[in-house]
């Protein structure tokens, strides 16, 4: 029913609210760090609903990065997406509290959708979380590291 309520959202002409982006990283086994990369203007963290948990609040921090590749496809190659983090000042690595990003391989990230309005505190917050379907993917290799960026 949720999928339902934000996929006619999305269809409106004038949508009254911005689609998020929010991502769970699997750091070690189990231990997820939330991030998203900032809506508008504001690089202050938001809050939404946790998947599992609807009572539970996760705290997705903003950290500049730029994802692209995440795409549906009914044929052909599953789609490889790319994640770019900023790392300039290190608050990827003190954020997952290693850099040893190799650690990394083999671990989930999850992708969640939703739209301002439905994050914690906003007008449309309920329980369960009103998203499109997640989308988890797993890191299997790491394209670069600098102290700029890890890809």
């Amino acid at each position: 029913m949720a999928e339902n309520l934000i996929t006619k959202d999305v269809q409106k002409l004038d949508p009254a609210s911005s689609l998020i982006q929010l991502f769970e990283i699997e750091y070690t086994e189990g231990n997820f760090v939330y991030v998203h990369p900032g809506l508008k203007e504001n690089l202050g963290s938001v809050q939404f609903r946790d998947y599992d948990t609807n009572a539970t609040i996760r705290t997705y921090s903003a950290i500049p990065m730029q994802v692209e590749g995440f795409e549906a496809k009914t044929s052909g190659a599953i789609a490889r997406p790319t994640i770019a983090i900023a790392n300039a000042t290190n608050a990827f690595s003190g954020a997952i509290g290693t850099i040893d990003y190799d650690s990394l391989l083999g671990l989930k990230i999850i992708r969640r959708l939703t739209l301002e309005k439905y994050l914690y505190g906003e007008s449309g917050d309920d329980s369960p979380p009103v998203e499109f379907p997640r989308q988890v993917w797993l890191v299997d290799r790491i394209k670069a590291r600098t102290k700029e960026v890890v890809q």
